[in-house]
Protein backbone atom coordinates (compact mmCIF):
# COMPACT_ATOMS: atom_id res chain seq x y z
CA UNK A 1 0.00 0.00 0.00
CA UNK A 2 2.70 2.50 0.93
CA UNK A 3 4.58 1.61 -2.26
CA UNK A 4 1.63 2.99 -4.27
CA UNK A 5 1.44 6.08 -2.09
CA UNK A 6 5.17 6.68 -2.63
CA UNK A 7 4.90 5.95 -6.34
CA UNK A 8 2.11 8.49 -6.70
CA UNK A 9 4.06 11.15 -4.79
CA UNK A 10 1.89 11.36 -1.66
CA UNK A 11 4.89 10.25 0.43
CA UNK A 12 8.57 10.74 -0.43
CA UNK A 13 9.27 8.53 -3.44
CA UNK A 14 12.93 7.83 -2.66
CA UNK A 15 11.91 5.82 0.37
CA UNK A 16 8.38 4.64 -0.31
CA UNK A 17 8.49 4.02 -4.07
CA UNK A 18 11.87 2.28 -4.33
CA UNK A 19 11.70 -1.34 -5.51
CA UNK A 20 14.62 -3.71 -5.18
CA UNK A 21 15.79 -4.30 -8.78
CA UNK A 22 16.07 -8.09 -8.49
CA UNK A 23 13.36 -8.96 -5.96
CA UNK A 24 10.81 -6.28 -6.99
CA UNK A 25 10.05 -5.65 -3.30
CA UNK A 26 9.85 -2.22 -1.60
CA UNK A 27 12.81 -3.03 0.69
CA UNK A 28 13.58 0.48 2.02
CA UNK A 29 9.88 1.02 2.73
CA UNK A 30 9.70 -2.27 4.65
CA UNK A 31 12.76 -1.42 6.74
CA UNK A 32 11.56 2.11 7.56
CA UNK A 33 8.05 1.03 8.55
CA UNK A 34 9.38 -1.98 10.46
CA UNK A 35 11.85 0.13 12.43
CA UNK A 36 9.27 2.82 13.21
CA UNK A 37 6.85 0.15 14.45
CA UNK A 38 9.55 -1.61 16.46
CA UNK A 39 10.96 1.53 18.11
CA UNK A 40 7.46 2.87 18.75
CA UNK A 41 6.38 -0.36 20.43
CA UNK A 42 9.41 -0.67 22.75
CA UNK A 43 8.10 1.52 25.58
CA UNK A 44 4.63 -0.05 25.43
CA UNK A 45 3.22 -3.30 26.73
CA UNK A 46 1.56 -5.80 24.41
CA UNK A 47 -1.98 -4.80 25.39
CA UNK A 48 -1.47 -1.10 24.63
CA UNK A 49 0.26 -1.91 21.34
CA UNK A 50 -2.68 -4.12 20.31
CA UNK A 51 -5.21 -1.44 21.28
CA UNK A 52 -3.37 1.20 19.24
CA UNK A 53 -3.48 -1.19 16.29
CA UNK A 54 -7.21 -1.65 16.92
CA UNK A 55 -7.67 2.14 16.99
CA UNK A 56 -6.49 2.34 13.38
CA UNK A 57 -8.28 -0.81 12.29
CA UNK A 58 -11.68 0.18 13.69
CA UNK A 59 -11.31 3.73 12.43
CA UNK A 60 -10.76 2.21 8.97
CA UNK A 61 -13.68 -0.22 9.35
CA UNK A 62 -15.97 2.64 10.36
CA UNK A 63 -14.80 4.56 7.29
CA UNK A 64 -15.52 1.63 4.98
CA UNK A 65 -18.99 1.09 6.43
CA UNK A 66 -19.83 4.79 6.22
CA UNK A 67 -18.52 4.95 2.64
CA UNK A 68 -20.63 1.93 1.65
CA UNK A 69 -23.74 3.51 3.21
CA UNK A 70 -23.01 6.84 1.54
CA UNK A 71 -22.19 5.46 -1.91
CA UNK A 72 -24.93 2.86 -2.21
CA UNK A 73 -27.79 4.31 -0.17
CA UNK A 74 -27.38 8.10 -0.26
CA UNK A 75 -25.74 8.64 -3.67
CA UNK A 76 -27.00 5.46 -5.34
CA UNK A 77 -25.71 3.66 -8.38
CA UNK A 78 -27.08 4.00 -11.91
CA UNK A 79 -28.97 0.95 -13.13
CA UNK A 80 -29.17 -0.42 -9.57
CA UNK A 81 -32.13 -0.34 -7.21
CA UNK A 82 -31.42 0.66 -3.61
CA UNK A 83 -31.92 -2.05 -1.00
CA UNK A 84 -32.50 -0.74 2.52
CA UNK A 85 -31.14 -3.83 4.28
CA UNK A 86 -28.02 -4.23 2.14
CA UNK A 87 -27.26 -0.56 1.48
CA UNK A 88 -28.29 1.17 4.71
CA UNK A 89 -29.02 -1.23 7.56
CA UNK A 90 -25.97 -3.51 7.30
CA UNK A 91 -23.36 -0.78 6.78
CA UNK A 92 -25.02 1.29 9.51
CA UNK A 93 -25.00 -1.65 11.93
CA UNK A 94 -21.38 -2.36 11.02
CA UNK A 95 -20.47 1.25 11.68
CA UNK A 96 -22.22 1.27 15.06
CA UNK A 97 -20.69 -2.08 16.08
CA UNK A 98 -17.19 -0.81 15.24
CA UNK A 99 -17.92 2.51 16.97
CA UNK A 100 -18.87 0.65 20.15
CA UNK A 101 -15.60 -1.26 20.16
CA UNK A 102 -13.68 1.88 19.20
CA UNK A 103 -15.16 3.85 22.11
CA UNK A 104 -14.31 0.99 24.47
CA UNK A 105 -10.57 1.19 23.77
CA UNK A 106 -8.34 2.28 26.64
CA UNK A 107 -7.68 6.01 27.00
CA UNK A 108 -3.91 5.74 26.31
CA UNK A 109 -4.67 3.97 23.02
CA UNK A 110 -7.13 6.70 22.06
CA UNK A 111 -4.57 9.38 22.89
CA UNK A 112 -1.75 7.68 20.97
CA UNK A 113 -4.03 6.88 18.02
CA UNK A 114 -5.40 10.42 18.05
CA UNK A 115 -1.88 11.86 17.97
CA UNK A 116 -0.97 9.59 15.05
CA UNK A 117 -4.20 10.56 13.25
CA UNK A 118 -3.55 14.27 13.89
CA UNK A 119 -0.01 13.90 12.54
CA UNK A 120 -1.47 12.40 9.36
CA UNK A 121 -3.96 15.26 9.02
CA UNK A 122 -1.18 17.81 9.51
CA UNK A 123 0.93 16.07 6.85
CA UNK A 124 -2.07 16.04 4.50
CA UNK A 125 -2.69 19.73 5.19
CA UNK A 126 0.91 20.54 4.32
CA UNK A 127 0.84 18.45 1.14
CA UNK A 128 -2.50 20.03 0.14
CA UNK A 129 -1.19 23.56 0.84
CA UNK A 130 -3.58 24.23 3.70
CA UNK A 131 -6.33 22.20 1.97
CA UNK A 132 -6.48 24.76 -0.84
CA UNK A 133 -5.56 22.17 -3.49
CA UNK A 134 -6.63 18.57 -3.89
CA UNK A 135 -4.09 16.07 -2.56
CA UNK A 136 -2.48 13.69 -5.04
CA UNK A 137 -4.70 10.82 -6.02
CA UNK A 138 -3.50 7.29 -5.42
CA UNK A 139 -3.89 4.89 -8.33
CA UNK A 140 -4.47 1.25 -7.39
CA UNK A 141 -4.00 -0.39 -10.77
Amino acid sequence: MLYGIGRDGALPGRVFAYLHPRRNVPTINLWVIGMVAYVGSLPMNYELTAEILNFGAFLGFMGVNFAAFWQFYIVGQPQRKRHFVMDALLPGAGFLFCLGIFLGLATPAKIAGGIWFAAGLIYLGIKARGFRVLPRMIHFE
